[in-house]
């Protein structure tokens, strides 16, 4: 489990989980003036991170400089959804990719590993980086497309079902 990625994932989720419970997610409060500090933050970590080599701190300073990274994202995307209408639409569409977030993380290990790993067609040393992204935005459109078919029956991905179904397990 390279660079400790599980824990990274769960800790992850539990910090987006709690961001949810505090309503951090809502135009609540002050929560806008703490995603523009985290933004403003984030932003110039990120970037003053980029000059430096971590050299022997890498195994424990990367996993950090990648939670810059995620909070820059995250909280860009709060402040433009807050700020922007047609961001908002836009970002819309996506919901149905979002409701099946288990499904698409788990297909897209599978089908990425497969595709670019030495241990399936080992495609990440056999067709260039310029390909390997079209062929990531390839699958990405492709599970897009799974999940909007997929939404037309169903209410969450299979993944999403069987998590459900085994969280709630003793209750009918």
């Amino acid at each position: 489990l390279a660079k400790g990625r599980v824990t990274q994932t769960i800790a992850l989720f539990i910090l987006g989980m709690l961001l949810g419970r505090l309503r951090m997610f809502y135009n609540e409060g002050n929560n806008i003036k703490i995603w523009r500090g985290i933004c403003a933050a984030s932003v110039a970590l990120v970037i003053g991170g980029s000059l430096f080599e971590f050299g022997k701190f890498n195994a424990w300073l990367h996993p950090i400089y990648n939670l810059f990274i995620l909070l820059m994202i995250v909280s860009g995307v709060v402040l433009l959804w807050y700020r922007f209408g047609g961001f908002r639409k836009a970002m819309g569409h996506l919901g149905v990719f979002g409701r099946m977030s288990l499904t698409n993380y788990l297909l897209s290990s599978i089908i990425g590993g497969f595709i670019f790993n030495y241990y399936g067609l080992d495609g990440c040393h056999q067709i260039g980086e310029t390909w390997c992204a079209l062929v990531g935005i390839g699958i990405i459109l492709v599970q897009y497309t799974f999940c909007r078919l997929w939404a037309l029956k169903h209410d969450r991905g299979p993944a999403e079902t069987l998590w459900r179904k085994l969280t709630w397990i003793n209750n009918k």
